[in-house]
């Protein structure tokens, strides 16, 4: 049987590939306690048009395994989330040359824009699945200003440049919390599991960090003045590995904030995850609206 066959999603998959990709990269983070009450709007009591799903299966021979995600319940929506690089057979969305874009660029250290971009896509020889004389990967590249952070569909995001972003710890612990304050409202993001050991590493810039093993993962949001806390993320187990906060900041114009967050659970697995803010009736929400997984190196 062809490798190919083998799902990207098979944790038969993920401990084959080399440990080496396992991304260690992150950072200690502030202090303190979590609210309790958590809204339970965030969790989907009604059919919600974010997470329409598409049918799940992206690759031939898909094997089930057990997912450590509780929440967000379901990864399937109806926005794609798009990356420049390489990637598995199944991992990106089809047809991207014929939908319409828009990109979050990093064009400095603390400038993002949010510009309208037309990526391409082209068959590539995978290094991990291909056999002699196939090109099943795909390479998505885009002409941009700047660094890509990533691209959704457009209608999603709202178009600018100098985008005001926050400064946040990459990695908020269990027991740990932050708060900032950003265009007017005070947050804080805080954290629930449990906490293993702590190790050391050393980053690209090659400072020592200090960092701790993940066993459950739980994150929250709590806008003051809003009674209850906005549940982010839920895992009740991970594997060597780490859920970063990739970026901070108002992207739809709404004035309150969004995240970009890798919920990764498995240390060869990545899945940035666009979240977007909604407001009903008042209530502020803060819900998953777009993801990408992939696997290995």
């Amino acid at each position: 049987m062809k490798k190919r066959l083998m799902s990207i999603f098979a944790f038969t998959v993920l401990v084959a590939f080399t440990t080496s990709c396992k991304d260690k990269e992150i950072e200690a983070s502030s202090t303190d306690i979590t609210p309790k009450e958590v809204a339970t709007a965030t969790e989907e009591t009604e059919e919600d048009p974010s997470a329409i799903a598409e049918d799940a299966a992206a690759v031939e021979g898909e094997e089930d395994y057990d997912d450590p995600t509780v929440f967000p319940t379901s990864f399937k929506f109806k926005h794609d989330l798009i990356m420049t690089g390489e990637y598995h057979d199944g991992e990106i969305v089809s047809g991207v040359e014929s939908k319409s874009w828009v990109g979050l660029v990093k064009e400095s250290d603390d400038t993002y824009s949010v510009y309208k971009l037309n990526p391409t896509t082209k068959k590539v020889y995978d290094v991990v699945l291909d056999e002699a004389g196939e090109m099943t990967g795909t390479k998505v590249s885009v002409k941009s200003v700047g660094e890509v952070v990533f691209m959704t569909n457009e209608g999603i995001l709202t178009k600018g440049t100098d985008l005001a972003s926050v400064d946040l710890p990459k990695t908020i612990y269990p027991g740990e919390s932050k708060e900032f304050s950003y265009k007017g409202k005070v947050y804080t993001l805080y954290a629930e599991g449990e906490k293993g050991e702590p190790y050391n590493y050393e980053n690209s810039e090659g400072e020592q960090i200090r960092a701790y093993t993940i066993k459950k993962y739980s994150l929250f949001i709590k806008i003051k003045g809003q009674n209850t806390a906005i549940k982010l993320l839920d895992l009740s187990s991970l594997e060597e590995a780490t859920p970063t906060i990739e970026f901070a900041g108002d992207l739809n114009g709404d004035g309150v904030i969004d995240f970009l967050i890798n919920t990764t659970y498995n240390y060869n697995m990545s899945r940035p995850t666009l979240y977007i803010s909604e407001n009903k009736s008042g209530t502020v929400n803060i819900k998953a609206v777009a993801s990408l997984t992939s696997l290995g190196c």
